[in-house]
């Protein structure tokens, strides 16, 4: 067996076209043979799948496949193993131990010996729970939940509608009669076979099914129009409450902001959000759902926190990605930037 494992800064790399070098590792009768790095000068998926061909490569290991490139795999008669996160010494224990699989590195159980052999990705997945071969995706350790990795497993039996995780199940029951509306009319939303309903459509639905009449809109400044144009929508079915992420007008020192004659900033980048505020006004009028639109990193958490009633997100603020954070995840570019260590010319 000959593994091919893009790396990045000595680490299986987050994607397997994001790389600087592949690792190539040979295995034969349960030892490792020979491994070496090559540079690899091409990151692009043409320059990688020439060099795992070149080198006779039966088995490509990274962090992240997409969908698109397991099919071009399978086309080529490669196997592979994804969602792996670990160093290259790592990595290469791993293989020489025969513990490689998807979802190694992300949990000490994944360095444990196991009796799973690499998979061929999804099509393969489902060989091995017909073997029965699986891996807990939880762990205890003095009655205490230590680990838990749905990512990680390979059995994955919950999808089955069977029990992997009894606490789980034991809050559900717990739970069913105080969110029993909430779960119904959430499943009627998702279930809806008819027409594919955007997110704001379900939106409207949900709280019609809910009886709600009082929706309140935590929105950021910079998504000032869009969440005019999303009350003037709801104001059609329900009562809404806008409340401003500046509500307050708490004034903050800021050196980069000018100042006017009173030595008051001029722009409103000195003007602190102010999540809690927002909270406590929405609270005060007894809302009984509110929407976040844009808010920040981590001023989306504090409002949530402090927000008496029920939080969804609709809108969320992305300035690099015209608000559509999911597409970092598909764009190598994106997942590149994010992986470089910061240096003090790009901190």
């Amino acid at each position: 067996m000959r593994y091919g494992i893009p790396l990045l800064k000595n680490r299986v790399s987050p994607r397997c076209t994001i790389a600087d070098s592949v690792m190539l590792v040979s295995q034969a009768h349960g030892r490792l043979e020979q491994h070496r790095v090559i540079p690899l000068e091409n990151g692009a998926w043409t320059g990688l799948i020439r060099l795992l061909l070149e080198n006779q490569v039966d088995t490509l290991v990274a962090g992240g496949i997409d969908r698109e490139t397991q099919q071009m795999l399978i086309s080529y008669g490669l196997k592979g193993i994804d969602n792996v996160a670990c160093s290259a010494s790592e990595v290469l224990k791993a293989v020489a131990q025969g513990t490689l699989q998807p979802g190694y590195g992300f949990s000490e159980q994944s360095h444990s010996s196991h009796d799973v052999p690499p998979t061929l990705l999804d099509a393969d997945r489902h060989d091995v729970q017909e073997s029965g071969l699986t891996s807990r995706p939880w762990e205890t350790r003095d009655n205490k939940l230590v680990r838990f990795d749905c990512l990680g497993c390979t059995d994955r039996v919950c999808l089955r509608g069977e029990t992997c995780y009894p606490a789980a199940a034991d809050s559900y029951e717990e739970s069913i009669n105080v969110n029993q509306t909430m779960l119904e009319v959430a499943r009627d939303i998702s279930c809806e076979e008819d027409r594919q309903l955007c997110r704001v459509a379900e939106l409207v639905y949900f709280c019609l099914g809910m009886k709600y009449d009082r929706i309140g809109i935590a929105y950021c400044i910079d998504l000032m129009e869009p969440a005019g144009v999303l009350a003037g929508l709801l104001r059609r079915f329900f009562n809404i409450f806008p409340v401003c992420c500046k509500v307050g007008g708490i004034r903050v020192a800021d050196p980069l902001a000018g100042t006017d004659e009173h030595g008051a900033g001029e722009s409103c980048s000195c003007v602190a959000c102010n999540p809690v505020g927002q909270a406590e006004v929405l609270n005060r009028l007894n809302t009984d759902i509110n929407i976040v639109v844009g808010l920040c990193m981590g001023v989306d958490c504090l409002f949530a926190q402090a927000s008496r009633a029920p939080v969804s997100t609709l809108f969320v603020k992305d300035k690099s990605l015209v608000n559509n954070p999911i597409g970092a995840i598909y764009s190598d570019y994106y997942l590149n930037e994010v992986t470089q260590t910061p240096t003090p010319e790009n901190k």
